[in-house]
């Protein structure tokens, strides 16, 4: 099974190295860059955007081979659920479309936070939340009220962090590479 795993890691690797080819081209030819400004951009040429369409695409294809092979292999699915998936799935719909509008038309900072807090609000509701701070709070599940505005507090950090390094090309991609294979080690 872990051999399977491995396979379907290396599977998603691939399709996000083409396909984050095929997506720079495309920004490339259609003007869709990011020109050197003073700031955080460091970058001397125009960078192409839609970056997040490469990493989202090789998500979903990957996802939906992971989801072809648990019917030949149904220990795929032990411990997740299909509907699960979708509570984990339809936010980050909701974070990619933002990114998108972000990067093609550029989103205010009340826009993104809005939008980021009710992805993080999904995820609360379908299961997905920081359930204790044993550092903080001693042991023991926090109440919902504290638990809440923590996971929300989570996800839009996580994803502004993402977006603030996103201005050094490759940083993100290279951070989420990192960060991927971290949780894959630590899963197997």
């Amino acid at each position: 099974m872990t051999l399977l795993f491995f396979g379907l890691f290396a599977f998603s690797l691939l399709v996000s190295f083409v396909a984050t080819r095929e997506v720079r081209d495309v920004a490339t030819r259609k003007g869709w860059v990011s020109a050197p400004r003073d700031g955080r951009h460091v970058h001397q040429s125009p960078l192409p955007r839609l970056g997040g369409v490469a990493i989202f695409l090789a998500f979903s294809v990957s996802l939906s081979v992971w989801l072809g092979l648990s019917l030949i292999f149904p220990r795929l699915l032990d411990g997740l659920a299909a509907p699960t998936l979708l509570r984990i799935y339809i936010p980050a719909c909701l974070i990619f479309c933002l990114g998108i509008y972000d990067d093609l038309r550029g989103a205010g900072p009340y826009l993104k936070f809005s939008v980021q807090a009710v992805a993080a609000t999904m995820l609360f509701a379908g299961g997905m939340r920081v359930l204790d701070l044993p550092l903080i709070f001693k042991s023991g599940s926090l109440p919902w009220f504290v638990d809440l505005p923590l996971t929300i507090l989570w996800v839009v950090a996580v994803t502004n962090a993402f977006n603030l390094i996103d201005g050094l090309d490759g940083l993100a991609a290279g951070s989420a590479l990192f960060s991927t294979m971290v949780f894959f080690v630590v899963s197997l």
